[in-house]
């Protein structure tokens, strides 16, 4: 999850219009974001199947996304921009994954 937490930082640091660098605390909000998504996505395990899970983290719904924007904003005290620029950067990330290294960190974390 470490290295996810990174490659997210890096996501969002590396976009045109944000002018930030990788800070430990930008890392830890992140790792406290991905840690509760997790925890959501684990909690959904009892009701869909893995494909339907892994559908969920590479391609969110509108839902989905709600949810996650949710997660975010409270880790990062309501600021607009950085929501938004994380929220793409997990998202980004989030679909990169492959589906085992997917498995791996849910049930490494949660």
């Amino acid at each position: 999850m470490k290295n996810l937490a990174q490659n997210i930082a890096s996501e969002y640091s590396e976009k045109d219009d944000v002018s930030c660098s990788i800070d430990p605390l930008l890392l830890v909000s992140i790792s406290q974001i991905l840690i509760e998504a997790f925890k959501l996505i684990k909690s959904c395990q009892r009701t869909k199947d893995k494909e339907e899970i892994e559908q969920m983290c590479f391609q969110p719904s509108g839902m989905q996304k709600l949810l996650l924007r949710r997660i975010v904003r409270k880790h990062v005290d309501q600021n607009t921009e950085l929501t938004n620029g994380l929220m793409d950067a997990i998202i980004k990330q989030g679909g990169s994954l492959s589906p085992n290294s997917l498995w791996e960190i849910i049930n490494e974390q949660v």
